[in-house]
């Protein structure tokens, strides 16, 4: 079955809102009617605006500065997602950052204006729309070297970019998007031993697991969660386990409708949706359409709890399925969605 960029970016992701045809996800059909695994996922959607008005492809960037960079700690070692390692020998100054989450977290740490470019969905803070724009799906390397990188950070290994990039003597730190909420955390804290930052990244770090005991504790009292069904995009690509996003639904203690399908991010069917009756349904796709008056018109969905009951509600996107220190955001939102009276 063929899927949109939208779908594609959204799966690690999750996460574009582009109609451009990047894949195909297989199309065997479990008799539970959940579809085999759709393909390795972004965690990014995003409904930015790609034309923003940006800084020369040299330019430094306005962000804040926060300290200067540590360069205690240094020669650095990390371990790559393909298995190899990188020596970062100082903090790096010209990062070249092809993931939104990545941006994102630098940003939050202080290291913001260590970047000089930045991948076409990395729209917050604001500060980052600033920055040369590139595109994360359709690498060039004619397109990053023109920004001197000493750094350029990747998610997904796209056109076999990391390798090109290393021929070509680049520094290129390959991270796929971790699979779970103490793995972004963790990323967190990683992003500040490499940029130098590894106080304000402990702070930040820090001040996440706080947020995310609190919400813990508060739906600890919960008698049984209820079932929920976490829309990724209209032809119903959801989260499961080994995503971050279905993490987040286990630390809540809901029932995952589409955790049976054992994999991260599942493309269920219609029929199996309805006869599992999510009581929750959380749209991370209402900025491209989809709301409590779509999916309550859909055929057949009108018997389904949420439904019913009204309980379906959007969420942004960006805070929904990257994997970010805004994710928590995302966790105390939908603790709310899910436990009303607990957040009354």
């Amino acid at each position: 079955m063929g899927h949109n960029r939208k779908t594609w970016t959204v799966l690690l992701g999750l996460l574009a809102a582009a109609a451009l045809l990047v894949s195909a996800c297989g199309d065997d059909d479990d008799d539970d009617g959940i579809d085999a695994p759709a393909p390795d996922a972004t965690g990014e959607l995003s409904s930015g605006n790609e034309e923003e008005p940006r800084e020369s492809a040299t330019a430094v960037g306005t962000a804040a500065a926060g300290d200067a960079p540590d360069d205690d700690g240094f020669p650095l070692t990390v371990e790559r997602s393909d298995g190899e390692e990188l020596v970062i020998e100082e903090a790096p100054q010209r990062i070249v950052s092809l993931d939104a989450s990545a941006t994102e977290i630098l940003y939050a740490i202080d290291a913001g204006d260590q970047i000089v470019a930045a991948d076409l969905y990395s729209n917050f803070p604001e500060e980052a729309l600033l920055k040369a724009r590139l595109d994360a799906f359709a690498p060039s390397p004619e397109a990053i070297l023109a920004e001197e990188p000493d750094l350029v950070l990747i998610f997904s290994n796209e056109g076999d970019i990391v390798s090109v990039l290393d021929d070509l003597g680049v520094e290129v730190l390959f991270l796929e998007p971790p699979a779970e909420l103490d793995g972004i955390m963790e990323r967190v804290e990683l992003f500040g031993e490499i940029t130098g930052h590894g106080e304000e990244a402990a702070a930040v770090a820090s001040d996440m697991a706080n947020r995310v005991d609190s919400i813990v504790e508060a739906v600890s009292g919960a008698d049984e969660g209820p079932r929920v069904f976490h829309e990724l995009d209209n032809t119903l690509f959801s989260v499961g386990p080994g995503s971050f996003i279905g993490d987040l639904y286990e630390l809540l203690g809901a029932e995952n409708v589409a955790a049976a399908a054992g994999q991260p991010f599942p493309q269920l069917t219609s029929e199996a949706i309805i006869a599992a009756d999510p009581e929750v349904v959380i749209l991370a796709d209402e900025a491209f359409g989809e709301t409590i008056e779509t999916v309550s018109a859909r055929p057949g969905w009108a018997v389904i709890t949420a439904v019913r009951e009204g309980r379906i509600h959007g969420v942004d996107p960006d805070i929904a399925s990257r994997p970010g220190p805004r994710i928590v955001e995302f966790l105390e939102l939908v603790a709310a969605y899910l436990y009303p009276e607990l957040f009354e």
